[in-house]
């Protein structure tokens, strides 16, 4: 018995600085406001609001984990579209860089400056720490 296209999803993934991904898979998770997000094939039309965080991506020969940071998903019609400010693979992601920007932004807060400065150093943190998690999942 022939397995049916239906069981497969078209998925194109945008960072603002190019096309992270752009073919077929079987599932998506994405970091969300309330958790993590599954999205299977023949999902109901929906609009998901990515939050920095670890995703994960199903394709019939791999299993992608990557860091995905602020952003939207939208499944509509057996495609998602997923437009995020960056997105790396784990195994790409620079452990020494993510830990230098932690220690940075630990620094920063510790300042107790403006509030907006204080804001973009909790910023700054959480996508370190996001970076360091999905290269755990490596």
């Amino acid at each position: 018995m022939k397995i049916k296209s239906f069981l497969k999803k078209f998925l194109k993934i945008l960072a603002t600085d190019r096309v992270f991904y752009d073919g077929e898979c079987y599932s998506l998770i994405v970091p969300s406001v309330s958790g993590q997000y599954g999205i299977m094939a023949e999902h109901c039309n929906c609009v998901v609001a990515i939050t920095s965080g670890t995703a994960r991506i199903k394709t019939e020969k791999e299993e992608i984990v990557a860091f995905f940071s602020n952003g939207i998903a939208k499944a509509e019609n057996g495609s998602v579209v997923v437009m995020v400010e960056s997105a790396e693979r784990a195994e790409d992601i620079d452990e020494a860089h993510a830990l230098r920007s932690a220690q940075e932004a630990r620094e920063d807060l510790q300042r107790n400056s403006s509030r907006r400065n204080a804001r973009s150093a909790e910023i700054k943190m959480a996508r370190a720490l996001n970076r360091l998690k999905t290269k755990k999942y490596q």
